[in-house]
């Protein structure tokens, strides 16, 4: 089922209308009564859903680094905790 919805009420009440798209179809987003974004589940749209690789910022930002042998990120963490807190953990 379909429902449209404001922007303003999508972003003060996101879980609610993520729920609904992911269990009942999907919410069209309204934007001074135009739609401008539509919200739906990926669920059963990827054949191996459960295999799908996830993508964090951390690790786009640290994917030029990755391969790089030279580079210690455990040892540049600790080293940018102790810069900051005082300590490494």
């Amino acid at each position: 089922m379909k429902i449209t919805v404001r922007a303003t009420a999508v972003k003060n009440n996101f879980g609610k209308y993520l729920q609904h798209a992911v269990d009942k179809g999907e919410v069209i987003i309204e934007k001074n009564g135009r739609p401008v974004a539509k919200l739906v589940s990926l669920t059963g749209v990827t054949p191996n859903a459960e295999k799908t690789e996830r993508v964090f910022d951390s690790d786009q930002l640290l994917g030029a680094l990755r391969g790089n042998d030279a580079i210690d990120f455990k040892a540049a963490r600790n080293e940018a905790l102790e810069k900051k807190y005082g300590r490494p953990d």
